[in-house]
């Protein structure tokens, strides 16, 4: 499973290890670890370089890749938040890449997000973003936003968006325009798809948190642990489809 960072609860890892799952995290210039101009090459008219980043990661450890690690057909991507942007924009990008992706409250209508000053992180995210009343981020933007630039209809891995009705740093209706735009796009949800197994090619989930809870999960230690071993049974029931 290859996952990007982000301040949540950790991944129930040991049930997944235990399984013959192998966990690789990408840091796809989230700080300056690597220097200033690191950093700089992966924001505002740059953004797409953390895209690119991540799919080199999953191809370098794919079977035929540099670092040989894992089966290529068996990667599964999952990411939250920002995080799950990038698993949108890589689900549209490289939908041969993945056996599976979980995109967790993804920031997914970038364009319309950014518009927005009412949300509480789109005037502080303008620096990271770029702000789309100024023509060359909106044109940048609408470029590689996912619900914009949705995969093309064929052959698309199993995914799993999350939500949560509380939320007010990704609203709900993000991620439920995406999901309603791709099922739209795709009315057989993909070729083989098998509406008794969610995680066929082409399905798309879609939970949503609709009690206490947010931007990271239900509420409550085993509120979320519960939900951590949905989305780890989902995974491996991908894995082993």
């Amino acid at each position: 499973m290859l996952r990007t960072y982000y301040t949540a609860p950790v991944t129930p890892r040991p049930p997944l290890l235990e399984r013959g799952v192998v966990f690789a995290h990408a840091h796809v210039r989230g700080g300056g670890e690597m220097g200033r101009d690191w950093w700089e090459q992966g924001r505002l008219l740059g953004k797409r370089t953390t895209f690119d980043d991540f799919v080199d990661v999953a191809d370098a450890l794919a079977h035929d890749g540099a670092l040989g690690l894992v089966d290529g057909r068996r990667i599964v991507s999952r990411g939250l938040s920002a995080g799950g942007l990038l698993k949108g924009a890589v689900y549209s990008q490289r939908p041969d890449r993945w056996r599976a992706v979980v995109a967790e409250v993804p920031f997914i209508d970038v364009v319309t997000a950014m518009s927005d000053p009412s949300i509480p992180l789109t005037v502080n995210e303008w620096d990271e973003w770029g702000d789309p009343r100024e023509r060359e981020f909106l044109t940048y933007m609408t470029g590689y936003s996912p619900y914009e630039n949705l995969p093309s209809v064929g052959a698309r891995p199993p995914l799993l968006v999350t939500g949560a009705l509380h939320d007010p740093r990704v609203l709900v209706r993000e991620p439920a325009k995406w999901v309603m735009a791709l099922r739209a796009s795709d009315p057989g949800w993909g070729e083989g798809a098998d509406p008794g197994d969610p995680t066929s090619p082409g399905t798309v989930l879609f939970r949503v948190e609709t009690a206490e809870g947010s931007h990271s999960g239900p509420a409550g230690r085993f509120g979320h642990l519960d939900y951590e071993a949905e989305v780890a049974a989902w995974i491996v029931a991908a894995l082993s489809a």
